[in-house]
């Protein structure tokens, strides 16, 4: 299944450091990556968030120090669509060593290089529900030319999504 060859970038973000890219919602390769997501994490698929994929290609290209929950409590996609409780980031290439591109935990002091076919998986928030500040990732910057960093983004929320489209499309937005 090459989920990568289904990605539609977005056109404004062709020249950004990072560029992202909505899948088909009912592709037979998006359907299993949702349903294994949702098996591994025990909760139903009406939970997972539509994938996303995210490329990095050129010398430079990084994703800066984020979290993935919901940081604002008075944003209205809270409310709509609940927290985003826990990630897979799921690598679709390689990315060789040396030459930037890992996913770095600053504060877990965990770095890990991108190898085709693994996922990582974290939470984003305590048993209580309360945010987990340690979650703070980087994508290191590429340093080098010809080198080409694709991976699939699955938020689990947690409720169930809303089943209208328009909604739906709101979250390739955010």
């Amino acid at each position: 299944c090459r989920l990568s060859a289904l990605a539609m970038f977005e056109p404004q973000r062709l020249r950004s450091l990072r560029q992202a890219a909505a899948l088909p919602w009912d592709d037979p390769c998006v359907v299993d990556l949702r349903r294994r997501v949702a098996s591994i994490f025990g909760v139903d698929e009406s939970f997972v968030e539509p994938p996303r994929i995210v490329r990095y290609s050129r010398p430079g290209d990084t994703f800066e120090l984020h979290v993935d929950w919901i940081v604002d409590g008075s944003d209205s996609q809270l409310e709509l669509l609940g927290q985003r409780v826990a990630t897979a980031l799921v690598y679709l290439t390689d990315v060789p060593i040396g030459v930037g591109g890992a996913t770095e935990f600053p504060r877990l002091g965990v770095s890990v290089v991108p190898s085709a076919g693994m996922a990582l998986l974290w939470p984003n928030v305590a048993r209580s529900g309360m945010p987990l500040e340690s979650t703070q990732h980087v994508a290191l910057p590429l340093s080098r030319e010809g080198v080409t960093k694709i991976a699939a983004n699955v938020w689990v929320r947690d409720r169930p999504l809303p089943t209208d489209p328009d909604v739906l499309h709101q979250l390739y937005l955010s």
